[in-house]
């Protein structure tokens, strides 16, 4: 659901008044990855699923003590759904990428490497998944009650949450391949 209003008039100035550099219309290479070897990576994959998992929480958390009290108890409920259902999901991401990390390090075929590679992958696509839908929910809750800047701190913390969230899955794609 769009901006509406009065924010939808400063999201475009925003993007009109970006500078625009010569030739950034290619694709401009994602996050570099520091390789070292794929236990390494898997290793560095669960911590990053951890870190992900504990700070979506506390932004969730930060959210609904910041603006609790402008909602009914209804909405709160509703938010404080959505930070569960985003923690499960997250939880089986941090499952699915400690196993797979597990299975790296230690002397396990590859065969069973890439499987666990690619239920790590499938995890966190179910959550990614999962996270845009709830998202949806939770800014038909908020969006009404915030003021402009409030909401487009909410946009930006939601666009580097996906950012990081797609960074780990760039990361797990990258060590499924060591394995195939």
């Amino acid at each position: 659901m769009p901006f509406r209003g009065p924010a939808a008039a400063v999201i475009a100035l925003a993007v009109l008044l970006t500078p625009v550099v010569p030739g950034s219309a290619t694709a401009v290479p994602g996050p570099a990855i520091v390789r070292s070897s794929p236990a390494s990576d898997a290793a560095t994959a669960g911590r990053e699923a951890r870190a992900l998992r504990r700070e979506a929480n506390a932004m969730i958390r930060d959210y609904v003590n910041r603006y609790g009290d402008r909602l009914t108890a209804a909405q709160r409920r509703q938010l404080d759904g959505h930070r569960a259902a985003a923690d499960r999901h997250l939880a089986s991401v941090v499952v699915t990428t400690r196993r797979l990390s597990q299975l790296a390090a230690s002397t396990a075929s590859r065969a069973r490497v890439r499987t666990a590679a690619r239920a790590a992958i499938s995890s966190h696509r179910r959550a990614r998944a999962a996270a845009e839908t709830s998202f949806t929910s939770v800014r038909a809750i908020l969006e009404p009650r915030l003021s402009l800047w409030e909401g487009l701190q909410a946009l930006r913390d939601y666009d580097d949450m996906m950012a990081r969230f797609d960074d780990l899955g760039d990361r797990l794609d990258v060590i499924a391949r060591e394995y195939t």
